[in-house]
């Protein structure tokens, strides 16, 4: 009986040495998605940035030149608003990305140093018998 349980806690060594080593892979993974996906929202950001950009410089040289084109200004600043709201929108979603990379990095550590303290208890047990 005493050697079952001995293989038995000797198993569990070898199971939470494999989640040590996959543990931090999986969810490096997973961050690395997130951080490719904040990436496409950044890059998305800079094109709307540069389009909101332009409109407004297009809106300060109509509404100061001699002869306004009202239509124009109009469009304009509908665009700037518009691309600026998109803006807002994106800023959000990269905040919230970083959020869930500085989540999944603490979680992954948190498991990792869970799976290292499990193995010091069951080592401990087959040490005390």
């Amino acid at each position: 009986m005493f050697n079952k349980r001995k293989q038995f806690l000797k198993k569990e060594i070898k199971k939470s040495e494999r989640i040590i080593f996959e543990l931090p892979i999986r969810y490096d993974i997973i961050i690395e998605g997130k951080k490719m996906i904040r990436e496409g929202i950044r890059i998305d950001y800079d094109k709307t940035k540069e389009i909101a950009d332009g409109a407004n410089t297009r809106l300060k040289t109509e509404q100061s030149s001699r002869n306004p084109n009202q239509a124009l200004i109009k469009q304009m600043g509908k665009l700037a608003v518009d691309r600026e709201a998109d803006m807002k929108k994106m800023e959000e979603q990269m905040k919230a990305l970083d959020q869930e990379v500085i989540e999944a990095e603490n979680t992954k550590n948190s498991k990792v140093e869970a799976a290292r303290s499990y193995i010091m208890i069951v080592e401990k047990m087959i040490k005390n018998g």
